[in-house]
């Protein structure tokens, strides 16, 4: 590595380190020569946290320990600067193709991301790294650490923990992405955007229910674009605060039209809420400016709003929400399972339904998984008095599943795609093509067609609509099982039940009798264990390396979340043993190595088992630690793959629990 003595004017007082005054120079003379080399810019993921947490002296030690790390990981020849603040900029000198430039950032960033002891605890720290190869020496200084830290940045975007190498397609798509940004400005001067509507469809009878304003933009150049093609742009820029106003005032509008024609019946219209716009305080007086200068009916418009801005602690959208109640509207949880999935959170703010994601519907008419997952929420959702809307219906068969499942109403393109505000109204004054969907509302529920929610045959096949039944709670006390496990059981098909008008179960007294007659069936099924992922997690282990310890602290936490009790798994004494367990984790989540994570958690609930952690409290705390983790992941906007592999990890992982019950309570 390149060492020139050190001054005040040209290195970092810090680290020690070339500042980016001397880079520059050394950068500029590398340049001149015949071909130019790779840059590698190095930004140290969530160092804020580090600042906010630990103080700025531990900020600062860190980052002296990591310059030390980096000098040992960079070749003599190559120079090591200290951008400024937690960002640092490697020059390798000679290496001018892809394969070498990656083979740095691979030594870079294992030498980053070992743990880090500071207050005599270990730190998981992790980088995301920028790398580019010059084209040609026409490329001037400015433009390399530019395009460097536009690959870094993009690397911090796909979850940290990574490096990405910039190439003209990442160019375009900033060019682009700057470009969008400034037509958006535009675009809400014009007033260049459109609804259309999408109908909601309730499921005892042919009639709609309400219908969603969804926003479109008319782009003078590109044409008619959907939301996720602009939506994330105006989050990142706060200029979804404005839209939202827009698209809010407008659809108060046609809400009004639509109300004061008597030949349209059209129970409510809703909007999504964004985020940026729950946080504002002033958002329940916008409403209520909105229905008072449009006259719309308040009783007749829904808000929509996502798990993630309920669980947002930037603002308090509890407060928020009761005082939108109190206009009178009504609210919405969108994209339920999308998030924590969790009925006892939902119940603390003033909710009146659900949208059950359409990633639960898509395969709801091929497998039992996720009837289940479907057959819960409802049955949940039943006991907080919610109804129960599924997004996505597509098919015929979809739509029976949902209906036979207890869902209250359904959307999605089987029943009617968005459509302008014309072209819908024709629709709400002629109704829905019974025609085509009169096998949604005239087939015999499933149950009664042999077929379970497992996709096996019903116990009895066909039965009679007039068959003697008995309530939950006499069936339960029958069969000698709890209510919850009964419910349980008729979710998985195990027990046939029958639904009243109302949405409660009753039970065929000959189903009584069968099991009853049967002492094996009452038996507990043997677990089925969710297969573990078949591929390392790279984002779990970068998650779980730079925020493993305060995510287990903070699943700890939530175990005894009503404040009025605690236990060891919260306590001082436990941290060490979470790190541990966190660090353990992540390195059997990078090698794919799912026994050990499966041992590292027996571990950890070994030793709070001896310190006196009931079986409910360590079973909590996988659950709550699997929540905290989807719902991070979910914030770096992971690839699928990712997700689905977490999720099994930690479903895996309270199986592994279960069955070790009886020799842990």
């Amino acid at each position: 590595m390149t060492v020139l003595a050190p001054t005040d004017v040209l290195h970092d007082p810090l680290t020690g380190l070339s500042n980016r005054t001397l880079l520059l120079r050394q950068l500029r003379a590398m340049l001149a020569e015949a071909a130019g080399p790779a840059v590698l810019f190095v930004g140290v993921d969530r160092f804020k946290d580090i600042n906010d947490t630990l103080g700025h002296q531990a900020g600062d030690e860190l980052l002296r320990r990591l310059a030390e790390r980096l000098q040992g990981a960079v070749a003599a020849e190559d120079v090591l600067a200290r951008f400024g603040g937690d960002e640092f900029v490697v020059v390798c000198r000679g290496v001018t193709d892809e394969r070498g430039a990656i083979a740095a950032a691979e030594r870079v960033l294992a030498a980053v991301c070992a743990p880090v002891e500071l207050r005599e605890r270990p730190r998981f720290v992790t980088a995301s790294i920028g790398v580019v190869v010059p084209s040609g020496p026409h490329e001037g200084v400015d433009e390399l650490l530019r395009d460097a830290d536009v690959a870094m940045h993009q690397a911090k975007s796909a979850g940290g923990g990574r490096f990405a190498l910039f190439d003209q397609a990442m160019r375009e798509r900033i060019i682009q992405r700057v470009q969008l940004e400034h037509d958006l400005r535009e675009a809400l001067r014009r007033e260049e955007f459109v609804l259309e509507y999408q109908p909601v469809v309730a499921l005892d009878a042919p009639r709609i229910l309400g219908v969603e304003a969804l926003v479109r933009w008319e782009h003078p150049r590109l044409g008619l674009m959907a939301p996720a093609a602009f939506v994330a742009i105006a989050e990142e820029t706060g200029l979804i605060v404005e839209l939202g106003r827009w698209v809010l005032g407008e659809a108060c509008r046609q809400l009004a039209r639509w109300a004061s024609d008597p030949a349209i019946d059209l129970p409510s219209v809703s909007v999504n809420l964004s985020g940026r716009q729950v946080a504002e305080p002033d958002l329940p007086e916008v409403v209520a400016d909105a229905l008072r200068r449009t006259g719309a009916p308040a009783d007749r418009l829904v808000l929509e709003v996502t798990e993630s801005v309920l669980m947002s602690e930037a603002a308090s959208p509890a407060a928020v929400l009761q005082r939108l109640k109190a206009l009178g509207i009504r609210l919405v949880l969108d994209d339920f399972g999308t998030g924590y999935s969790s009925l006892n959170y939902v119940k603390r703010f003033p909710i009146d339904a659900l949208k059950v994601d359409r990633s639960f519907v898509a395969g709801i008419a091929e497998g039992p998984e996720d009837r289940h997952i479907l057959a819960a929420i409802v049955s949940m959702a039943a006991g907080l008095r919610l109804e129960v809307v599924a997004e996505g219906v597509e098919t015929l068969d979809q739509a029976r599943w949902v209906r036979e499942l207890g869902c209250d109403a359904a959307q999605g393109y089987l029943f009617a795609a968005p459509a302008p505000a014309s072209a819908l109204e024709a629709l709400l004054r002629r109704g829905l093509p019974l025609a085509r969907l009169s096998a949604v509302w005239d087939a015999a529920p499933i149950a009664e067609r042999g077929v379970s929610p497992d996709g096996g045959a019903s116990p009895d096949g066909e039965h009679a609509a007039d068959e003697q039944t008995v309530p939950l709670g006499e069936a339960a006390e029958a069969l000698g099982l709890s209510t919850s496990t009964l419910r349980r059981w008729a979710d998985s098909g195990r027990i046939r039940a029958v639904r009243t008008a109302g949405g409660h179960r009753r039970f065929p007294v000959s189903e009584l009798q069968r099991l009853k007659s049967a002492p094996a069936l009452l038996a507990p099924p043997a677990l089925r264990l969710t297969p573990l992922p078949s591929a390392p997690l790279i984002a779990v282990h970068a998650l779980l390396a730079q925020d493993g310890g305060p995510i287990a602290g903070a699943a700890a936490r939530l175990i005894y979340d009503d404040g009025t009790r605690t236990g060891w798994l919260s306590s001082a004494d436990a941290e060490p043993h979470l790190e541990r367990w966190a660090c353990e984790t992540a390195a059997a989540c990078q090698a794919g190595d799912y026994d050990a994570a499966i041992d590292a958690m027996r571990a950890l609930m070994r030793q709070g088992r001896y310190a006196g952690a009931s079986l409910v409290e360590r079973e909590l705390f996988a659950e709550r630690c699997g929540d905290l983790v989807l719902h991070r992941l979910q914030e770096r906007s992971v690839e699928r793959a990712q997700l689905v592999g977490a999720r099994r990890l930690f479903v895996r992982l309270r199986q592994e629990l279960a069955r070790e019950a009886p020799a842990g309570v």
